[in-house]
């Protein structure tokens, strides 16, 4: 499964009628990592009003939660997670930090500034695919060693690893629906001399 996630940590700052919106974006694979980065922006934040935030969680989104913080419901968090919900982005966590400017918003202003601080800190901190790619195992004497790399970089497969012994040990990475010819392929090539076995599946990262 390929999903969309953030390339890194990023803040964007608005200001709007005196008050400030400070976006935070951060990379995150779990709640446990998602609640200790949020509660390191409350500490570092900790003179600001509300902390408004959400979250999504796994290759499928399947953990997803939000707050207003003590926003009008819907204001804050809201327009945070259906950002991240419409850009389809996951394993991120997004913070926006209020510092009260002493000018009432109301509710439609509100969902206006926090979606536009969330949106401005996810653009800076941009986006990356992350494929889901089968990995092989190949032990090879050296003498195939030239074929196999050049058979690998004609199939586009990624080397990962490669472990010099005896013999050859390569660790490759190639689309799952690839996996099964690449083999024939090298196996061929080899004059049967190669083994190969599964080694799971390993995500790996392309901008987008």
């Amino acid at each position: 499964m390929d999903y969309i996630t953030v390339r890194g940590e990023a803040t964007a700052e608005v200001v709007i009628k005196k008050s400030r919106f400070i976006g935070h974006v951060f990379p995150a694979t779990d709640e446990d990592e998602a609640l200790r980065l949020l509660e390191a922006v409350r500490t570092r934040h900790r003179d600001a009003r509300h902390h408004a935030f959400a979250y999504r969680l796994g290759p499928s989104a399947r953990v997803q939660r939000m707050s207003d913080d003590g926003e009008p419901q819907g204001t804050a968090g809201r327009p945070i997670l259906e950002l991240l919900q419409k850009q389809d982005v996951t394993d991120v966590l997004l913070v926006v930090t209020r510092y009260f400017g002493g000018v009432l918003l109301g509710a439609p202003g509100l969902v206006r500034a926090y979606g536009e601080a969330a949106r401005d800190a996810l653009a800076v901190a941009g986006r990356e695919r992350r494929r889901e790619l089968s990995v092989l195992r190949l032990t090879l004497d050296y003498t195939w060693l030239g074929k196999v790399q050049h058979a690998l970089e004609e199939a586009g497969a990624l080397t990962l690893d490669t472990h010099f012994t005896d013999h050859v040990q390569i660790l490759t990475a190639v689309e799952p629906a690839a996996a099964g010819s690449l083999v024939r392929s090298l196996t061929d090539r080899t004059a049967g001399q190669l083994q190969a076995e599964t080694a799971g599946t390993r995500f790996v990262a392309e901008q987008v």
